[in-house]
């Protein structure tokens, strides 16, 4: 209990609204929703869990993990308004749209056969996995998004809330898409030490998977911009019916 006190008010003593009168602590319960805290805390017991036991990581790889979730905690605080997550939403589809345009420049050398660079791909690929703090940018855009989606849906019910919608979609769909035919061979190439030309059979599958990315982080972004050039009146009217 001294642990969850102790980071919930870290969440919460964070950025807290410095209006006349505290109208946002006024407005919001203290507390983030039950629901979002389950999500929070499963995110990171699973991904942790995974680390240990799937990938056999190391203590640094875990460390990333819990840091990574414990820095974004404030932003499930009650005092966070959901166009700050649409904002944050926004920016983090921006950063994973830039490593997706990287990483596409060497699967299209790859699939051109123009030269022999499996090898080189493969350094290239095999150092990014590898690396704590690449791996910690990509985790904290991803546990962002994902929170921020839960914060928008949970108190955002003003004329743009389908807006939050688009970025459902977008989640859902692009990390699905991304785990179920990327990963998969991220981490053989991740685990491996030498190059093999098997690790890039059929690799036109993963560069269709990142075009759809791209779609994906285009509905994203152009969903939470929505949401942002609302009125902010109506943001005001969305937090009175959430806190009623």
């Amino acid at each position: 209990m001294a642990v969850r006190d102790l980071l919930l008010g870290y969440c919460l003593g964070m950025g807290a609204s410095k209006a006349p009168g505290g109208l946002y602590s006024e407005l919001w319960p203290r507390d983030p929703e039950p629901h979002i805290v389950l999500a929070w805390t499963w995110s990171m017991a699973a991904i942790s869990a995974w680390q240990i036991w799937y990938l056999h990581c190391g203590a640094i790889d875990v460390g990333v993990t819990v840091a990574v979730h414990v820095l974004c905690l404030p932003l499930i605080g009650q005092q966070r308004s959901p166009r700050l997550l649409a904002a944050l939403f926004s920016i983090c589809s921006g950063i994973l749209c830039g490593f997706q345009v990287i990483d596409m420049c060497f699967d299209l050398v790859l699939l051109s056969k123009q030269h022999d660079v499996g090898r080189l791909v493969w350094h290239y690929y095999n150092t990014m996995l590898n690396s704590s703090h690449m791996n910690a940018v990509l985790l904290a855009a991803m546990v962002i998004t994902t929170m921020g989606v839960l914060v928008g849906l949970a108190r955002d019910h003003s004329r743009v809330r389908h807006g939050w919608y688009g970025m459902v979609f977008s989640n859902v769909a692009g990390f699905g898409c991304y785990w179920a035919l990327v990963i998969p061979r991220y981490l053989c190439i991740r685990a491996s030490t030498e190059y093999e030309p098997q690790f890039f059979e059929n690799w036109s599958t993963v560069l269709i998977c990142r075009l759809w990315m791209f779609v994906c982080l285009a509905i994203a972004m152009l969903s939470s911009l929505y949401v942002l050039v609302a009125d902010p009146g109506e943001e005001s009217n969305s937090l009175k019916v959430h806190s009623q």
